[in-house]
């Protein structure tokens, strides 16, 4: 790989900008500051776009020119709602427990405060040409001091598009380290869940509250079969109980 695409894909420019207009929570930006033209041009090259939220309130703050170019929004007319009414019906609930998962993030890290945080997930939205994408939502959270104390994220999207290409699950990350929030190679995609499509399938039984037997006799397949499957899926997720896996994939939208 090149200095040139290394420069391209390196998050400390795009971390730098937030972190040193976070002090003045983010008043006065300038869209035609040198700088911010300069972090344009490179998210520009690597199709990256991204907004600047008020995590809690989850209203914009600022949007990159790419943002404007990817939902084909005039300036001034970009806003959450517009995300919102792009995201494919079938991500829709994952979507609204993502946002939700958010702002709780968010007033975790406003009240200890907790320091930094970062989430990660991917969805399908469609874009100014009417098709759908798979974009990856990077965020980053943290809290500008005071005078104005204020819970901000940055929030950062790739299209990953033919990246991914196992539809039985989603990447999914949150946490505190910084070096998830980095340009997604492959290794990166595959942190969350992921499943065959007959694992997939048990699941959703699992879900809708069918024993071993009963998912065996749907699937017809042996209750043998059925319970290999379930412990390969408990081995994948690290759950102690399939009871836990389902709390835990509703609460992330998975189901």
């Amino acid at each position: 790989m090149t200095d040139k695409v290394n420069s391209q894909l390196d998050y400390s420019g795009l971390i730098h900008f937030f972190e040193n207009s976070i002090a003045q929570s983010f008043r006065n930006l300038n869209p035609d500051e040198p700088g911010l033209l300069s972090l344009e041009k490179k998210l520009n090259e690597t199709g990256q776009f991204f907004f600047i939220l008020d995590v809690i309130q989850l209203t914009g703050i600022f949007y990159s020119k790419g943002a404007y170019n990817f939902f084909g929004v005039k300036s001034g007319q970009m806003n959450p709602a517009v995300v919102y009414t792009a995201i494919h019906p079938d991500d829709v609930k994952r979507f609204n427990n993502a946002r939700s998962k958010l702002i709780k993030l968010g007033m975790e890290v406003f009240n200890k405060p907790v320091g930094k945080t970062y989430l990660s997930s991917n969805f399908r939205v469609k874009n100014s040409k009417g098709q759908y994408v798979d974009l990856l939502f990077q965020d980053y959270i943290c809290v500008a001091g005071p005078p104005v104390n204020r819970a901000f994220l940055i929030q950062l999207h790739t299209n990953i598009t033919g990246m991914i290409h196992n539809r039985n699950g989603y990447h999914f990350y949150v946490g505190p380290d910084q070096s998830y929030f980095r340009y997604p190679d492959k290794d990166y995609l595959r942190i969350g869940y992921f499943f065959t499509k007959r694992e997939w399938e048990i699941i959703k039984y699992i879900a809708a509250g069918l024993d071993s037997d009963q998912i065996a006799e749907n699937l017809f397949l042996s209750i043998h079969t059925i319970n290999r499957h379930r412990q390969n899926i408990l081995k994948k997720t690290g759950k102690r109980s399939t009871h836990d896996l389902v709390i835990d994939f509703q609460e992330k939208g998975l189901i």
